[in-house]
Order: C-alpha cells, then structure tokens, then sequence
C-alpha cells in the first residue's frame, strides 16, 4: 500500500508538471517584465506582454539567458538554463493573461516542488480547477511549450522524489516523458503521459530499462470539489511489477484489465465497474494457484490515510490450486474489507468449491472471516472460521461429511504453516461416523489435538474400505475412541487415548470374528508408547484351514488382556518415518472351548509376555487348559514355549493329567510357518482301567499301571506316531474279557477257547504295547500279555500277542473298539480252525 500511494503521488507529480509549470513561468513575469521586456519592446512600439497576479513577489525566477525574436505573427521567446522555486498555494494565480509569442523554448528548466503540509488528522488540499488539463493549456500565454530537459524535485507524503524528463505543450495537448526515482520506490520508474482535448489523459509507467509498461491508464478527467475524478481503464501487468520489485514468490503473476472509477468527493474512492477482468498466478514451492476475477457488480473501495475499505458489493474470485496431485478450485467472495496500515485487514471469504486427488474427490463450502494480513503474507482466521467437506468419493466409497470450525484466531504464514490455531472438527453423518476432535497449534509450534469422541461403524462402513486392505472385510459392531496428542515444537510427543469396541464382526482371508467387545487404554511419552490396559471378548474366532473343516481351529468366548510399554521414535516433522525401538508388553487370554475337527479343548489360557527389538520381538509364556478331548481326555495341562522368532516355538516343560497318570514333554519345538514339529513325550503312571475305558465296552476291564513313550511328530498340522510305547509296571496287574456267548459257541479250536477262557481272568506279569500313528489316521497296536489265569492248569503261564489296527478318526466317530475285537478274534478263528 505504501508503494501504491508513492506511485499516486509521483503520478501527481508529473500531471502538475505538465499543466502547471507553464503557468509557473509566466507567473514569476511580472518580476522580470519591467526590467527586460517592456523597455526594450516599448522602444520598438510593440506591446510584448502584460501579466497580473494576486501574488508578486511570491515567485522567483532566474533566467541568464533570454532570447527575442520577430516571428510572422508575433515574437518567438527562448531561455536557456531556468531555474523556478515554487511554493505551491493552491490559489488561482492568473487574473489576465495576453501575449504575442508564437512559442517558448526552454532548454533546461528546473524546479523545486514543496507543498503546504496539511492539518492534523487532514487529508492535504487539493487543486481543483486549477488542475485540469484543459483549463490549464487553454490558459498558456503561447501556442507551444518545449522544455528540452525538465528536471523536477518534490516532497510529497514526507517522501522525496527526484524527476527528468521531457515536455511539450499547446493550448489543446500535451506530452510529457521521463524518470523518476526515490528512495521509496524499488526502482526508477519510466512515465510517458498525454494530455488530449476534453480532458483525456494516458498514462504508461514502465521500469527505467523499458521493455513494455507494467501499468497503463486511459480516461477521461472531471472537475470536483476535492479535485478531478478519473473515469476510464487500468491495465497491470503484474509479470513486470515483480520483476520491478524483485518480489520472491509467491508473488501474484498474470494481467488486470480493470475498467474503473476514481473520484475524490466526499472521500477518495475507486469502483471497479463488473467489465473489468483478470487472471494471476501464485506460486509457491510444489503449490500452483490461479486466480481469476468474476465481477458481477461494481465494486467499491474507499481510500483514506493509509486505509481502504469496501462499500459496495463483493469481490467474487475463481480459484485453482494444485499442489502434487491434490488440486482444489471453486467459486468465492471476498466481502467486508477494511484495511489499515497499523491495524492490519478484516474481511471475509465464502464459497464453495471442488476438492480431488488421485483416489477421489468432493466438494467443500468455506466460509472465513480473515482478520488481520501483515507483510509477508501472514493473515489472521478469524474465530468461527467453518469448513464444511460434504461426503467425499474415495475409490468406490462414499466417506462421511465433516465440518471444522476454528475456536480461536489461526495465524497462517507464508510458508503455508499454522502458527496458532484452535481448530475442531465434527463428523456428523451417522450412518457411516461420528466423530468430535478439536487441534491446537501454538505460537511455538506445538500440536495439541484431543479426540473428544468417536464412533465408527463396522458394518458396510466406507470410511474403514480407505483404511483396510481388502482381504478384510467388517460385518457388524462399532468402534469408540477418545483421546489427545501434543507435539511440541522440539518434534516431543506424548498422547492419550482410550478405545473400545462392541458386537464387532470382521471376515478375514483365512478367520471369522463374530461378536467381539473390548477396550484399550494408551499413553505415549519420551518415545515410550504405553499400554495403560487393553482387554478383549470374542464369542466366536475361527482360524479357517484351506484343507478342509477338520483342520479348521475354533475358539470359543475368548477374552483377553494386557499392558506394557513399546518404545517408538517419531521425527519432529513426521517425516522420517517411525523408529522402532524395544518392546516389553505382557498379556492374557482366555477361551472356554477349543476345536480342531473332532479335537476339543475346554478353558484354554494363555499368559505371554513380548520384549526385545521390535523387528525381531522375542514372545515367552505358557499355555494353560483345563480339559481336552484330543483322542483321549487330558486334565490340567501346561505347557510353557519361548520364541526366538516369530515362527519357531520352542516348548519346554509340557505336562498334563491322562487317563489316571500324567503325560510330559521336557521340550519339543513347533514351526508355525510349516506347521510342522517334533514334541517327545513322556507318559508315565497311565491306569489301564482308564485305557481300557476308551474302549467304552462293559466286557472289558483290568487293573495296573502303564508307562512309556509317544514321539509325536507333526507334519503341516497332521500328528504321527513311531515306535511309540507303552509298558506295565511290575508287578502287573488283572486283564479281564468276557467274550460275548455268540463267539464263544463259534470256537472249535480248543487252544482258541483256551485262550479266550484264560483272558476272562488273566493275572499278568508283562503287558507291553507298541503304538504307532500314521498321518493319514491309521493307528496300529501291538500288544504283548504275559500272564495266567487260576483257573486253567494250576495257573500254567500263558502268552497272549494282539494286533489292532483301525483310523483312528473312524475310531473317534464310533467311539467302540469292542465290536473289532470281536470281529479280529473270529477272523483269527477262521483262518486256524479246520
């Protein structure tokens, strides 16, 4: 604004020159009249000049040279090296004026301009009349004016302005060119200005070097009160006024075409008529915007000491920025300006407009109050700015509409940064979100957001398709959140937050969840993420196997629950990414009942604690459960693992309650990316009534106490057995089986009816089994008996061998191996007897 003034004035300036200094001339006449023309004209009997003015001796005038000479209609006048102090008082000078000169010329002409300083609180007195253009030269004592050079220094706004030019004048036109400079202006300026008939002047202002004017004027000059108003057209090149200026971006670039009014009366006014047009250009690092003007009525401006303001009609703009793939571009009105060089700007800006990136895209209406613009580019959003985003298209998704409102004035720099905002954001679309979150920026450049609540729905949410990969698809439920983070303007964070959620149901690629419930609490601070609590129900998780429902993991109501710490390093620009440090986190879980096909487990729990480097976490425990069904019952089993990686799990100290005796694994070790492994175990103290249980058949019962051992391996998730063992201790035991009546009326063979007798009551010494398993489900027994029974021979030992081999997953289903028995022993009856 200072410049703008600068370049009114020097305008000023050079228009004074133009009219007036002839008029200066022959003002200071009176002077030197008597001394030089009248006796020397007089003598000859030629009246040369007569002048009168309200003020001799106010004007003075030095003139060394002067010379006369008869021209065919009067007398030509030439001075050479003039020199003029004029103390500008606004006061018609000229009460008559008649001469007989056809033309002056001056070769040099200087003058000095220094006008009365006004009141205080005033704005300086301005000619009226007496500036224009056409009263002016149709005043001049001659029919032609030429200063060769004009040389001119002024005062004006307590600025000095030096000047050279020039000028040529009639008592119908006028032509002035030349430069001005001032400590004011970035440069010297180049001004070339024409006077025509009626009161028509031109204007072009260019840079001392030309090459083409950055500002033209073209209008018509009319008489007021406070002085003449300006009706016609302005052209700015603002290509070349930053080249002028040497202005840095973003600097606006591009070409006004304004069509304008400028009148002093009753204060100093420009109205931009709805014909006037333009387009610029801002840049800024990676940010491109285009402005164009979008005038629909006039336009009003009031000017005052170093202040302008609207009073009539808005200032409709149409806006595109691109910034990398991000463009924005809309309609806007800028309304309500009131400028003051100390108190800075208000104003606001309105519209609506169209937002969109690679990924999508929607449409936004902004309504700011601007309060305050200060040099460079820093302006001031009022409280109560409001951005309201209306539902955005992403990909093939529609997100829910947002609305952000400031709560406290938001200074934005140059560089694009909030220095100081209060910011908060509303999410009002219930059917996809809720959410309310406010932001602080402060002066240091701190961050403080706070999350006051938030409710996302899982079922059919488009908000969550942005977020989630596509092999996970949500079903059901809605997610809570509430909570703050503060960034300082070091790059230190700490936060808060808590979350929760319900009757969630999520489909991944290869699990279900169905009915989940949790919550979680976090705190970060010194780059230490803390896990204050976090706990989980599930009333459904199903691992789905691609072989099929029997390998197919199910675990039923699972609730979980843990804490620790995460050691994470975030950069104060967010910009270099995460760095993951250690990790110490300790949690829970529990589930009533697990299944793997026919495989069953009930009160399954597990305690694990996670620590070391993040990329490479080390995760120890133990799992706990209270029942399985797993081919045979197990009871209270324990099992203790440790990770050295996220796929090998070494077991150590395994143990369980099996059939009246206990099972145990010293350490074993599973590889979870193939699912394969080996786990020894021990079996000791193994009741054979238990066993024998299994076999769920009344005929069949004994006594004693089993030990041995089962090598399981695991190959992709299919157990196999081989070489196992089991064995009796000493001193044995009772093995009894009552043969049903039918099959023992079918034996003919008298050593077959003598075993079959001796097993209904057999006292055994040795009872050995081998067992061996196969991954397909084949199980094979062989089996061993040493023993005899009292009532056949006085006790005579008898040696019993059995082989059984069934799948065992048939075995499961039909849960008796009494009935194969049975068919074992006749298909043996029929190959031995006759």
């Amino acid at each position: 604004m200072r410049i703008k003034r600068l370049l009114s004035a020097a305008a000023g300036v050079i228009l004074l020159g133009i009219v007036g200094l002839p008029t200066a001339l022959w003002i200071g006449f009176p002077v030197l009249a008597p001394v030089l023309a009248a006796p020397l004209l007089h003598a000859r009997g030629i009246e040369l000049i007569r002048l009168e003015t309200t003020r001799p001796g106010l004007h003075g005038i030095t003139m060394p040279t002067l010379e006369l000479a008869q021209a065919a209609n009067g007398v030509n006048l030439r001075g050479d090296d003039i020199h003029i102090t004029w103390h500008i008082t606004w006061e018609r000078p000229l009460s008559g004026l008649r001469n007989g000169f056809t033309s002056v010329i001056i070769d040099r002409l200087a003058i000095a301009i220094d006008p009365p300083a006004a009141a205080p609180g005033t704005q300086p007195a301005l000619p009226s009349g007496m500036v224009m253009p056409a009263a002016l030269l149709a005043g001049l004592p001659t029919r032609s004016l030429e200063i060769a050079t004009l040389t001119a220094s002024a005062r004006i706004a307590e600025q000095p302005f030096e000047g050279e030019g020039r000028l040529r004048a009639s008592p119908t036109d006028a032509f002035f060119s030349g430069v001005i400079q001032a400590d004011a202006l970035p440069a010297s300026v180049a001004i070339r200005a024409q006077v025509h008939p009626g009161n028509v002047v031109s204007v072009r202002v260019d840079t001392a070097a030309a090459g083409g004017a950055f500002l033209t004027m073209d209008g018509t000059l009319s008489p007021t009160t406070n002085g003449p108003a300006f009706a016609g057209t302005a052209q700015l090149d603002l290509d070349r006024i930053q080249s002028w200026l040497a202005a840095p971006d973003p600097w606006p670039t591009g070409m006004l075409d304004l069509h304008l009014d400028i009148t002093p009366d009753p204060t100093p006014t420009l109205t931009l008529q709805p014909t006037s047009k333009g387009r610029l250009q801002f840049r800024h690092g990676d940010m491109d915007a285009k402005v164009a003007l979008a005038l629909t009525e006039p336009l009003g401006l009031t000017f005052g000491d170093g202040a302008f303001a609207f009073t009539t009609g808005t200032l409709p703009l149409r806006i595109e920025a691109r910034r990398d793939t991000l463009t924005m571009g809309g309609g806007f009105e800028l309304a309500g300006i009131d400028f003051d060089t100390d108190r800075g700007a208000v104003a606001s800006l309105s519209g609506t407009g169209r937002v969109s990136w690679p990924q999508g895209s929607g449409a936004f209406d902004l309504d700011l109050p601007l309060q305050a613009m200060t040099a460079p580019l820093q302006l001031q959003v009022g409280t109560g700015a409001e951005l309201v985003l209306q539902p955005l298209a992403y990909r093939d998704a529609t997100l829910a509409r947002v609305k952000v409102r400031n709560q406290a004035p938001v200074e934005v720099s140059a560089e694009g940064l909030l220095e100081v905002a209060e910011l908060s954001m509303v999410v009002d679309d219930p059917a996809r979100m809720e959410l309310t979150a406010s932001l602080r920026i402060g002066p240091a450049g701190d961050v403080t957001a706070h999350l006051d609540e938030a409710s996302l729905p899982l079922s059919a949410n488009d908000l969550l398709a942005m977020v989630l990969p596509a092999t996970v698809a949500p079903r059901s439920g809605r997610l809570h959140a509430q909570g703050r983070v503060h960034r300082s303007a070091t790059g230190v964070m700490d936060a808060d937050l808590k979350t929760r959620w319900q009757n969630a149901g999520i489909d991944l690629t290869s699990a279900r969840i169905r009915g989940g419930s949790g919550a979680a609490s976090f705190t970060y601070a010194d780059a230490v993420l803390h896990v204050q609590s976090a706990t989980a129900g599930i009333e459904s998780f199903e691992w789905i196997s691609a072989d099929g429902p029997q390998a197919t993991i199910l675990l039923q109501d699972l609730q979980g629950a843990g804490s620790g710490t995460l050691a994470v390093g975030i950069g104060a620009g967010f910009g270099s990414g995460l760095d993951l440090g250690a990790v110490d986190m300790s949690a829970g879980f529990t589930s009533r009942r697990m299944a793997r096909g026919e495989l069953t487990a009930q009160g399954l729990g597990l305690d694990a604690r996670l620590s070391g480097d993040v990329r490479r976490p080390h995760i120890e425990g133990r799992l706990r459960l209270t029942s399985a069904a797993l081919g045979v019952p197990l009871q209270d089993g324990v099992c203790g693992f440790d990770t050295p990686d996220l796929e090998v799990w070494q077991l150590t100290d395994c143990s369980a309650a099996v059939l009246g005796g206990e099972v145990h694994l010293p350490r074993g070790d599973f590889d979870l990316a193939t699912g394969s492994g080996y786990l020894p175990l021990a079996v000791t103290g193994l009741q054979l009534s238990a066993v024998l249980g299994l076999m769920q058949d009344p005929a069949l019962d004994g006594t004693g106490i089993l030990d041995g051992s089962l090598p399981l391996r695991l190959t992709a998730m299919q157990p196999a057995l081989e070489q196992g063992w089991l064995a009796a201790r000493p001193p044995g035991g009772v093995l009894s089986y009552v043969a049903a009546a039918n099959v023992l009326a079918s034996i003919e063979q008298p050593a077959l009816r003598l075993t079959m007798r001796a097993i209904r009551d057999l006292r055994y010494q040795r009872l050995e089994t081998r067992v061996d398993y196969k991954d397909d489900g084949t199980l094979a027994l062989a089996v061993n008996l040493l023993g005899s029974n009292p009532e056949i021979e006085g006790g005579r030992p008898i040696q019993l061998n059995l082989n059984v081999t069934q799948n065992l997953l048939q075995l499961l289903q039909s849960l008796r191996l009494s009935g194969n028995i049975e068919q074992q022993l006749q298909r043996r009856l029929q190959r031995v007897q006759p």
